[in-house]
């Protein structure tokens, strides 16, 4: 996974960024999420100070990415963040998507089905 450069506390996961925010300077700009890549979560663990502002920073961070899934945890005091799959993306795997319902269609008409449930 690409190293980013937070100036603050921060953990790189398997799949994510778990950002501790104490503070909004703290909170990465949203040129910053952006460079994220979509297959990585950035979770930010909002510190005693920002639980007021809670729904304020998850509605800023709505508005500025709207490529992403912007997820306000109602009870903890955390903000995910999951980037959406884009057109291009999946135009770029049109291939795989049109022959997916052939693929399944096949394998349950064959014996191959057979083989793995027996």
């Amino acid at each position: 996974m690409r190293n980013f450069n937070f100036v603050f506390e921060h953990k790189i996961t398997e799949n994510g960024i778990v950002i501790k925010v104490d503070e909004l300077e703290q909170i990465p700009s949203i040129k910053a999420l952006k460079d994220i890549p979509r297959r990585n979560y950035v979770k930010l663990i909002l510190g005693d100070k920002l639980i007021e502002l809670k729904s304020e920073v998850g509605r800023e961070l709505q508005t500025g990415l709207s490529d992403f899934n912007v997820i306000i945890h109602n009870k903890k005091p955390e903000i995910n963040l999951i980037r959406l799959i884009s057109l291009a993306e999946i135009d770029a795997h049109r291939f795989f998507w049109n022959h997916v319902p052939k693929l399944m269609e096949f394998w349950q008409k064959s014996s191959f089905m057979d083989l793995l449930i027996n």
